[in-house]
């Protein structure tokens, strides 16, 4: 936690399909510009402002806190998915294996229940508590990272699988 002065400071808009490391990196480099600002702001013999607003812990993450539960709403799940990519990783069950999910976005198709798998075409689909989400990018346990799809083709899912 840092309550002390502020000299500059920059707000970017995030871009919705933003994972974690992205964010970051758009961070970095905004980052350098900043703090020239306040070094100069400094050297110039400008004041500071106090933070506003009440100042809050941020503690580590913790791999319990990224398992997703897919009883959420899809868009909390999709925000977590982001949050979490790459590190510690979001991540769930399957076939009682550790199984990471990278990168999703909302979809309108009807899957069931939440947590259940359903490949249709070239897509794969997880039902949530409020709607679906495609499966992206994904990394099975003992795997490099993939396309859904391909993971989905590999694994020759039979239908009734099931996150969690």
């Amino acid at each position: 936690m840092d309550t002390g002065p502020i000299f500059a400071q920059e707000s970017i808009a995030i871009d919705p399909s933003w994972r974690s490391f992205e964010l970051l990196g758009q961070l970095a480099a905004l980052g350098p510009e900043v703090v020239k600002r306040s070094l100069e702001m400094i050297e110039n013999g400008e004041n500071s402002h106090a933070q506003e607003g009440v100042s809050s812990s941020a503690p580590k993450i913790t791999k319990a806190e990224a398992k997703i539960d897919f009883k959420h709403h899809s868009t909390q799940i999709s925000n977590a998915i982001r949050a979490f990519t790459y590190e510690p990783g979001a991540w769930t069950l399957l076939k009682g294996e550790p199984f990471k999910i990278c990168s999703v976005k909302a979809s309108d198709a009807v899957v069931g229940s939440p947590g259940a798998l359903l490949v249709l075409d070239k897509s794969v689909f997880v039902g949530t508590g409020s709607g679906a989400l495609e499966l992206l990018r994904v990394i099975p346990s003992g795997k490099k990272e993939m396309d859904a799809i391909d993971w989905a083709r590999g694994a020759r899912l039979t239908g009734g699988e099931i996150f969690g």
